[in-house]
């Protein structure tokens, strides 16, 4: 073992070219295999070419080599690699505890279609994407599993019609002419919605209602994909009541919220800014996102987006929360420091329901007009733009492709290598 690190180290060190691993032999090349799989108990790429991980592109295994385990079956994995395409990757397989070997080919990171097509000619369950270090499984729409396949739309809900025809209802549309595969339910969170929709006779389940009807029906796969805005309160009920009923489904994955990650933010800062450019063209007039707010950590979501506002060239363009942070009152300061005259209050809620027509259009706006501000109230829903429902449809897309990552067995693989070692 010791000999296998030393030269592993050397490899590392050492300026290799193509050439150069022409003169290494088979054998040499196996010790360095092994030598990654235990150093990378996650998983690994290597190029024979350079003797390097690759950064970029999605791997794909040849089933040439499929169900090599051990150190015997390096040889012709090693063989195998050489007179193709010299890549070979290592995964480790949770269920059985096997570190398997592959022979492998590296599609470039824009040919997902022909690395798939590859993966399902060599009987290969999923590819991996290197550049974003997750795995894409070859059947990306489930739908060749047994059992039925449903796309369960979640949102908070509202008694508002007017505006859930243009939220609500307009994404529910979207989602179903975008993945016409697939069967569509809706569930609601908000019982107080809930139940007074129900005096009026209309009928809405709640999400564990929703997944419990679509299991009775026979439905084994389920997208579930919530309308909210965080990864807050809301988010944390839905992954509970999913991870209540999990074990009945076969696979169920739950789609990410519109503000998932700096690159979600980016889109919709792009976007609002585009859309309220006019609101806040002039000397002295500002807009104003009024937020939902979270007593989560979620919460800083709001003060990051006010921050790429400001940095992104638009400092008149504010964020704030009814119930979270930033408050009213640190909006009020930002806007008395820059001798605002005019602010255009908009919700930053999926729906301009309740919220949006008493606490911003009354609340807010009489409270900034005893200030002497000049204050209009646009209750538009962000759910009503048809580019911010597109995130939604692409998060998903996103959930249809990426196998979710499970934590516990990634801890459970790293306590494994480190046994191993």
């Amino acid at each position: 073992m010791k000999r296998f690190f030393l030269l592993f180290v050397l490899l590392l060190t050492l300026p290799f070219t193509g050439q150069a691993q022409q003169r290494l032999s088979d054998k040499e090349l196996e010790n360095i295999v092994w030598v990654m799989g235990q150093m990378y108990p996650d998983g690994f790429t290597l190029s024979l070419d350079s003797l390097r991980q690759p950064a970029r592109g999605i791997a794909v295994a040849y089933a040439a080599t499929q169900n090599s385990f051990d150190r015997k079956s390096l040889k012709r994995v090693v063989k195998h690699a050489r007179a193709h395409d010299n890549v070979i990757g290592g995964w480790l397989d949770y269920a059985s505890g096997h570190y398997y070997f592959d022979s492998s080919r590296i599609f470039p990171e824009d040919s997902l279609q022909a690395a798939l097509a590859f993966a399902r000619e060599n009987d290969q369950l999923a590819v991996f994407d290197l550049g974003n270090g997750i795995v894409i499984p070859t059947d990306t729409t489930l739908l060749s599993h047994a059992g039925q396949t449903a796309l369960l739309m979640v949102h908070f809900g509202t008694t508002y019609d007017e505006t859930r025809e243009k939220t609500i209802e307009a994404i529910n549309r979207k989602a179903a002419e975008a993945f016409p595969e697939m069967t569509l339910r809706e569930a609601y969170t908000s019982r107080i919605v809930i139940r007074r929709l129900k005096g009026r006779g209309i009928e809405k389940q709640t999400p564990l209602e929703a997944l419990e009807q679509l299991r009775s029906e026979g439905y084994a796969h389920v997208i579930v994909q919530s309308t909210t805005l965080l990864e807050g309160a809301e988010m944390e009920s839905l992954r509970r009541d999913v991870a209540s009923i999990a074990e009945r489904f076969e696979d169920i994955r739950v789609g990410a919220p519109l503000l998932y990650d700096v690159a979600d933010c980016q889109k919709v800062v792009e976007i609002l800014a585009a859309r309220h450019a006019d609101a806040a063209g002039q000397p002295g007039d500002h807009v104003v996102l009024v937020g939902h707010g979270t007593y989560t950590p979620a919460t800083a979501t709001y003060s990051q987006l006010d921050y790429m506002f400001t940095t992104q060239g638009h400092p008149h363009i504010h964020v704030a929360t009814i119930e979270g942070y930033p408050t009213f009152d640190t909006m009020l300061a930002r806007l008395q420091a820059d001798k605002a005259r005019k602010v255009t209050l908009v919700p930053l809620l999926f729906v301009a329901g309740d919220h949006a027509s008493n606490d911003i259009a009354v609340d807010w706006k009489e409270a900034l007009e005893a200030r002497g501000l000049q204050v209009d109230a646009h209750l538009e829903g962000i759910g009503e733009i048809p580019a911010i429902q597109d995130i939604y449809i692409e998060h998903i897309r996103y959930s249809l492709r990426h196998v979710p990552v499970d934590i516990m067995k990634k801890k459970a693989a790293y306590a494994a290598g480190e046994s191993n070692d």
